[in-house]
């Protein structure tokens, strides 16, 4: 659904007051009704995140922001090299249990939380935290801009690992849910520490589905996103790069990261099936309905 419709139908809404919204003459701000909030809009974008000076350092991320903030454009060769090496990472389960989202519509709303700056599905509205390409909604996941019952899906994926404090994060999602509505997340378990632009937990498979389950969701479907054989490699990989000699680091790291992903990797095919592959799993989903 695009913005101008969910702030047409209410859906949009202050994220402290939970006031419905209006556009401005020209569509540069966004006010309540009453006047009494404004935020701004930016290249179509409302921008419900002012960053304070602490704001500011706590989002600060060189990584984070060269990835987000590039511009989506066709691959470069090395761009394909490296996808035809890690190919598709996630188990067939996952895979399946995102499916859910094919049978939603333009008309529904769809929300990407930390999305940017692809697109998971053609009609989620990313929501993320700064005005990176194909972000929709400059907002702080701990208080989303929606109203109650107002959403229809939820993507999250390697998101609640950068939380300050994911239960309040996921009770915003139950919030905003449609009674009924759904939330697929997928979190790390096995990997290394990446700031994006902060890391503060990693969850297990049970860690996964207590989180959800303990703010009133209902967990239908979870289990291994990314397998246990990558998950050794990826930390591997991360050793070599970080702590070989500098000159040594990205001949030997690119080299490793080459041999195992073409065949090391395939390994998963057959471990993310097993009922124990949680136990070393890089990153684990859960499918959740309110």
């Amino acid at each position: 659904m695009i913005i101008s419709e969910q702030i047409n139908r209410g859906l949009l809404v202050s994220p402290k007051t939970k006031k419905r919204l209006q556009y401005s003459a020209d569509k540069s701000i966004l006010s309540t009704l009453d006047n009494q909030e404004s935020f701004k809009v930016v290249g179509g974008v409302p921008i419900f995140l002012e960053k304070s000076t602490d704001e500011t350092a706590r989002f600060a991320n060189s990584d984070m922001d060269a990835e987000y903030s590039a511009t989506v454009t066709p691959e470069t060769i090395f761009q394909k090299i490296k996808n035809f090496f890690y190919g598709d990472i996630y188990s067939k389960e996952s895979n399946e249990a995102k499916k859910v989202f094919n049978k939603f519509s333009e008309t529904d709303l769809l929300l990407s939380i930390g999305g940017g700056p692809t697109r998971d599905h053609q009609f989620m509205t990313n929501v993320n935290i700064s005005n990176y390409p194909n972000v929709e909604v400059v907002a702080d996941a701990h208080q989303l801009p929606y109203a109650d019952n107002s959403v229809d899906a939820i993507f999250i994926s390697a998101v609640i690992e950068h939380l300050y404090n994911p239960l309040k994060a996921i009770e915003e999602m139950y919030r905003v849910l449609k009674p009924g509505g759904i939330v697929f997340s997928i979190t790390p378990f096995m990997q290394a520490y990446h700031g994006y632009p902060h890391h503060y937990q990693n969850l297990t498979l049970t860690g996964h589905e207590y989180y959800f389950s303990s703010k009133g969701f209902a967990v239908e479907k979870s289990g291994t996103a990314i397998g246990p054989t990558l998950a050794l490699i990826i930390i591997n990989s991360k050793y070599i790069f970080n702590y070989f000699p500098a000159v040594l680091n990205k001949i030997f790291g690119t080299l490793f990261l080459a041999f195992c992903m073409v065949f090391i990797k395939p390994l998963d095919l057959f471990l993310s099936k097993r009922p124990n592959s949680h136990i070393v799993a890089s990153a684990t989903f859960i499918l959740a309905r309110k």
